[in-house]
């Protein structure tokens, strides 16, 4: 907590604060900002108020343990400064000690009678600014004077604890939990100390959560466990020491909606998610586990502890940027579509079956075509590529078609794979199969009707997500091979349904033109 936090803007204030800022005499607070301790004294000695403060609250005695000058508080206290002086943010002198970390000015404060029980308007405690600081001694030291050690925020709910957690402080937590800390305190969302402990990835953290108590398999409302929050985060050490504490390999796949075997097997494309040398933290994840000993050993780990090799998961995995990835798919479709041989290898070993179709009859060969060829960075075409030939070999069909008539060829032309359309084509795919007449919702007249298309008419026109797309590189390609063009749609098409809407059209089913053959 800075001192501009805290006590921001001082001179900024004096100079709008009229007439009645100007008559306060602040000459004790601003010396003691200067860091000018015998101008203080001075002050002091000549009868100057030490509890006078400046504009936004601040005091001299503020100031002293800001610099953390033990010597000038002592001082303060002796000519009555007021240790529970809060500046207009509600911080109290004892908050800039925890903030430091210092145990000799906590001591100098609390024998001046400071609350170690004080609260910042949103609930912040200065138990837990002194857990940010990062001082055990401290810590202890509040808690001996008062200090709650399960108070908790107002608006997240989090505590101490859930905060030396985070901060994969142990010694501070150890002084927390026998201070009194509660092991199975939740946030309003059902979050816990060892919850915060698995996404931040400490083992040390974690060993001592569950010794003192903490149960390996507790879980957040959205289902959220510690093996799947430290999977999601990339942490593949602590997911494999918690599967070895006990921890249940599929986590709490019924509320969360997948597992941590469908995102171990993820990796993804985002184009909107910055590419950096080392990144850090919760994004060093957002395209799946980072490390890729790391990754297959996690695999292996979950396999070996009996997870669920072909469990479908029912809500898409978290990521970055557009789109839901992987909704209703088994973890080998979501390695077949992260175009990684290996992990298929390994789920297939275990009794993956990869003929069984996702949600709506994805398939592991639909997934793996399914992408941008413009803006894929992390998933190259001849890694699908591959991912498609073992998927073809394990069984899969080729020709397979989802609930709208979908195909891996449909897929590879909308997504502009070209090699990935020579491939299937090689394997026996058609090159012209065409999908369902349907109807997409369009945001400005409810619903407008798309006719059956094949990969050709798809690429020089459809309409997806409100708007025309198209791709005349892929059309021009596909003509080379011999595409017929089929349901092609033109802005023309839906501009015609969208006056026909207007007209009072209800009930409207008739098919756009097609392009020709």
């Amino acid at each position: 907590m800075s001192v501009r936090y805290t006590l921001i803007g001082a001179a900024l204030l004096l100079s709008v604060a009229g007439l009645g800022a100007a008559a306060r005499d602040t000459r004790v607070a601003d010396a003691a900002e200067r860091r000018d301790g015998k101008a203080v004294r001075v002050l002091v000695k000549q009868g100057a108020d030490a509890k006078a403060a400046q504009p936004d609250g601040a005091t001299a005695l503020h100031w002293a343990a800001h610099w953390n000058d033990v010597a000038l508080a002592k001082d303060l206290v002796a000519a009555k400064a007021d240790a529970n002086a809060a500046n207009e943010y509600g911080v109290t002198p004892l908050f800039l000690a925890a903030t430091n970390g210092s145990l000799e000015m906590t001591e100098v404060l609390l024998g001046a009678g400071a609350s170690a029980k004080a609260a910042l308007p949103p609930g912040e405690t200065v138990l837990m600014t002194a857990v940010r600081g990062g001082n055990a001694a401290v810590v202890k030291r509040l808690i001996g004077a008062g200090a709650d050690p399960n108070a908790a925020q107002k608006s997240k709910g989090q505590n101490a604890l859930m905060w030396a957690a985070t901060a994969k402080n142990v010694d501070v937590a150890k002084a927390l939990i026998e201070g009194g800390a509660k092991i199975d305190a939740t946030t309003g969302t059902g979050m816990t100390a060892l919850l915060f402990a698995a996404k931040e990835g400490s083992i040390d953290m974690a060993r001592l959560l569950l010794a003192s108590g903490a149960k390996v398999d507790e879980q957040a409302k959205d289902g959220t466990t510690a093996i799947l929050a430290a999977t999601v985060r990339g942490h593949a050490d602590l997911a494999i020491f918690l599967l070895d504490q006990g921890a249940k390999p599929d986590g709490a796949v019924a509320v969360a909606g997948y597992s941590p075997l469908h995102w171990a097997a993820a990796r993804f494309d985002d184009s909107l998610a910055p590419i950096e040398a080392n990144p850090s933290g919760e994004w060093k994840a957002l395209w799946g586990m980072p490390d890729r000993k790391g990754k297959l050993a996690l695999v292996n780990a979950l396999l070996a502890k009996g997870a669920n090799v072909n469990v479908m998961s029912t809500k898409p995995l978290p990521r970055t940027g557009f789109g839901e990835m992987f909704i209703g798919c088994t973890p080998f479709i979501v390695a077949t579509g992260s175009g990684d041989v290996e992990v298929m290898k390994l789920l297939l070993a275990k009794g993956a079956d990869a003929k069984a179709p996702g949600d709506g009859g994805t398939t592991a060969v639909m997934a793996a075509s399914k992408g941008n060829a413009d803006t894929s960075i992390m998933i190259p075409e001849a890694d699908r590529i591959e991912a498609i030939k073992l998927a073809l070999a394990s069984g899969v069909d080729v020709e397979a078609a989802d609930a709208k008539g979908y195909r891996a060829m449909h897929f590879a032309a909308s997504d502009g794979y070209h090699k990935i359309i020579k491939v299937l084509l090689e394997k026996g795919a058609d090159l012209n199969p065409v999908t369902n007449n349907r109807t997409e919702k369009d945001y400005g007249t409810g619903v407008l009707v798309v006719a059956g298309q094949s990969p050709l008419g798809i690429v020089e026109g459809t309409f997806t997500g409100g708007i025309i797309r198209e791709r005349p590189e892929t059309a021009a390609f596909l003509r080379t091979l011999g595409a017929k063009s089929i349901g092609k749609a033109s802005l023309d098409t839906y501009l015609k349904q969208y006056e026909d809407s207007k007209k009072g059209a209800a009930g409207n089913t008739s098919q756009p033109a097609a392009a020709g053959k």
